[in-house]
């Protein structure tokens, strides 16, 4: 069994990913980072050190000056030379150590940090025991015992994080300093050495509780940092840690490539089994995906249901393979608390070099985003192209929010006429843009980017009250026809108050109206939407199914859904004049319509043949060139006058014919 893979069916939580970038064990000095942050505390606090020193020394050249003697004056040019070396430790620690890990490296800084502070503490030692022993009583003695006494109550609270060397300072430090004061053979300074070793004593102890006390805290840190950077629910990386050592790499120019995995309709799981299943589902779908990486790899959760890995792999073909491996890893049946799931996933793959880091999470994204617009299950990998295609939508989305504002969107109206009587029906209303620069935009361009957008929800309600009060002018008999996107069907959007308002407001009755869907409504929230169809119908309003026959589940959706018509897409009639497939087709299609009492429009006829075709079904409508294109508002009122004036004439010359035949015989 891979690293990181549990049998399949586990319900066990996962353990922790041991990742290179990602070290979970919290205990200080099990790691080179806790070995790092020890060190860092030894040169923590320079400036302190370096003005600790230059103090000592005033003192010792004090004591010098005050009693003339040489040895003295030696002290003091062994503690300058000790400062400095002091000094020059921690200036090259600041540039070659700090922020380091590498464990030679921080061991060798560690020996110059202890050479350092135990000379020093020699020192202090020697020159407290020398001037009691030399000068009893005198100023230099007096100079040398308060030096001494202040070192050692200096040193108490120092380096928590390494406490043998406190320990060792004070042992230097004290050891001498009593040997001085007991050969003095003066009492009072015998008396000074008793007080200096219960001291060094209750010291020692004291030292190391806070050194506990330093651990405790660094520990405590070092699990918040653990969490910061984990992801609890799968125990991979999270967003933060794959940010940070992607920042490094990039850094060090370190080539790389991003993988982007995201479990299509994932919602579907949770919505019907509950979030505990599809919690346990995301941990099973992470363990397949990490069984396919290395520790070389970061792998990290960063949303929901998606993935993203961050490689040091360069070969996008050898990523195009493993993402397909991966593909068809999760392909596979998942058995979840003895239930069997099943998931795909979409990949977007992107390159890493001479980018940066934010760029990279954008080319992936919009290679995920492509693998889905490829119909989901798919691997993409991001291209210039994709790039482009971007840049120009984000100028398209912009453009259309000030069109918005603007007014430039208009609606056209196309007729849907009976084939029987040639008398118009059902207008459909079709949104158009016209850009002040580009001209006219194709809706199959601006429709997609307003629906990402979450521009729709605005120029739907639009077009529905801008079309119901066109139809307001139309004869009573003639209906109008609106679109909808599955964006619509919102339960923070009360499409049927809309409606409702639309069709108070124009006057027009609710029965006029219809209402068109196609099969994609029903892919976020089936139930609603079918409620939502249902409530539409009891106020009165009709429904329609349109593009029947392109999707996959089309008969299905005819039960499911609360129609009154289909559209039947313009596919099926291309050849209906000269196919008998297309024949057949459409002779099942309207048999079934007919035997579920609904009313059939057909879409996209353009020759008088194809029309004549249509003759030998039952078609309520025509939608096509062969009667009309789309047209504006303005010029679509004389057509329907002109339709019925038309119809009215046909109608008297075959009542004159009626007549006249039935008086011959």
């Amino acid at each position: 069994m891979s690293v990181g893979e549990v049998e399949q069916g586990s319900n066990a939580m996962p353990d922790a990913p041991k990742e290179v970038a990602i070290r979970l064990d919290p205990s200080p000095g099990n790691d080179d980072s806790s070995y790092a942050s020890m060190i860092e505390a030894l040169y923590g606090t320079p400036s302190a050190i370096i003005l600790g020193m230059m103090i000592i020394n005033s003192i010792v050249l004090g004591a010098y000056f005050l009693s003339g003697d040489p040895i003295i004056l030696g002290m003091a040019c062994l503690l300058l030379v000790i400062n400095g070396f002091r000094w020059f430790s921690h200036h090259l620690y600041n540039r070659k150590a700090r922020g380091q890990t590498d464990r030679a490296v921080q061991r060798q800084f560690e020996r110059m940090a202890l050479a350092g502070a135990w000379s020093t503490a020699t020192m202090v030692g020697l020159f407290g025991a020398y001037t009691v022993f030399a000068h009893p009583y005198q100023a230099a003695s007096i100079l040398g015992v308060a030096q001494t006494m202040g070192y050692l109550g200096g040193l108490s609270t120092r380096n928590t994080s390494r406490p043998y060397i406190t320990q060792i300072q004070m042992a230097l430090v004290s050891i001498i300093f009593i040997f001085g004061l007991i050969l003095s053979g003066e009492l009072a300074y015998v008396l000074i050495g008793i007080a200096v070793a219960f001291t060094l004593l209750a010291t020692l102890s004291s030292v190391r509780t806070l050194h506990e006390v330093y651990v405790s805290r660094l520990q405590t840190m070092r699990k918040l940092e653990m969490l910061a950077r984990r992801d609890a629910l799968t125990g991979l990386a999270n967003r933060h840690a794959l940010m940070e050592q992607m920042e490094k790499w990039h850094a060090a120019d370190k080539p790389f490539l991003l993988i982007s995995i995201d479990l299509d309709n994932f919602k579907h799981v949770n919505d019907m089994f509950g979030h505990t299943m599809g919690d346990d589902l995301l941990r099973e779908a992470a363990q397949r995906i990490l069984r396919h990486f290395t520790d070389d790899d970061v792998v990290a959760r960063v949303g929901g249901d998606e993935f993203l890995i961050l490689t040091p792999r360069r070969d996008a073909v050898m990523a195009m393979a493993l993402a397909t491996d991966i593909v068809n890893d999760l392909t596979l049946p998942f058995l979840v608390r003895n239930v069997p799931l099943r998931t795909v996933a979409s990949i977007g793959i992107a390159m890493g070099e001479s980018v940066t880091p934010e760029t990279a999470l954008k080319h992936v994204d919009l290679a995920l985003y492509q693998a889905k617009d490829f119909g989901k299950n798919q691997v993409c990998v991001y291209s210039a192209e994709l790039g482009t295609n971007y840049d120009e939508r984000i100028l398209l989305e912009q453009d259309l929010r000030r069109a918005i504002e603007n007014g430039e969107l208009s609606l056209a109206y196309q007729p849907i006429m009976n084939p029987r009587t040639r008398r118009v029906t059902l207008v459909e209303a079709l949104m158009r843009w016209k850009h002040p620069e580009r001209g006219f935009i194709s809706p199959g361009v601006f429709i997609p980017i307003a629906e990402a957008s979450g521009l729709i929800p605005l120029m739907g309600t639009w077009a529905m009250q801008t079309a119901c009060h066109a139809a307001a002018s139309w004869p009573a008999d003639v209906g109008v026809s609106v679109n909808l996107s599955a964006k619509q069907f919102r339960r923070d959007l009360d499409l049927v108050s809309i409606t409702r308002s639309c069709l108070q407001s124009s006057g027009i009755a609710p029965h006029r109206l219809t209402l068109e869907i196609t099969e994609s409504i029903l892919i976020d929230d089936s139930d609603f939407v079918i409620e939502t169809l249902e409530r539409l119908r009891a106020i009165g309003v009709r429904t329609a199914l349109d593009d029947f026959g392109t999707g996959y589940s089309s008969l299905s959706y005819l039960e499911k859904l609360p129609l009154d018509k289909i559209k039947i897409d313009r596919s099926f009639t291309t050849a209906i004049d000269t196919s008998r497939r297309s024949a057949s087709m459409m002779r099942g299609i309207t048999g079934i319509a007919r035997d579920l009492q609904l009313e059939v429009i057909v879409e996209g006829i353009e020759t008088e043949d194809q029309l004549a075709a249509l003759g030998a079904f039952q078609i309520d409508g025509v939608q096509g060139y062969v009667f009309a294109r789309p047209m504006d508002v303005l010029s679509l009122l004389p057509f329907l006058i002109h339709t019925i004036k038309t119809n009215g004439m046909l109608a008297n010359i075959n009542q004159v014919r009626r007549k006249k035949t039935s008086i011959g015989s």
